[in-house]
C-alpha cells in the first residue's frame, strides 16, 4: 500500500480536470471566433445600410434583458421564507 493512499485516487482526478480545462478553453476559443464573425457581419450590414443588421441585434438584446428582468422578478416572487423559530 502506498504511503499516501489519496495519491492513487488524486492522479486520475487531476488528469480529468486537465481534460475538462482543455475542453473549456476550446469552447472559449470557439465563442471568441463566433463573436468576431458576428461582429464582422454586423459591421458589413451597417455599412450596407441594412435595416436587419440593426433590428435583429436590438431585438435580441431587448428580449434578453426582458427575460432577465422577468427571471429576477419571478425569483423574488417565488422565494419561500420560513419564519424564524421562537424560543
Amino acid at each position: 500500500m502506498p504511503a499516501y493512499p489519496f495519491a492513487v485516487v488524486a492522479a486520475p482526478l487531476l488528469n480529468i480536470r486537465e481534460k475538462a480545462m482543455d475542453r473549456t478553453r476550446m469552447y472559449g476559443g470557439l465563442i471568441c471566433v463566433a463573436v468576431l464573425l458576428l461582429g464582422l457581419f454586423f459591421i458589413i450590414g451597417v455599412f450596407n445600410h441594412s435595416y436587419l443588421a440593426l433590428a435583429i441585434p436590438v431585438t435580441l438584446m431587448t428580449l434578453t434583458l426582458l427575460g432577465l428582468i422577468f427571471w429576477i422578478g419571478y425569483t423574488i416572487w417565488s422565494i419561500k421564507i420560513e419564519p424564524p423559530d421562537e424560543k
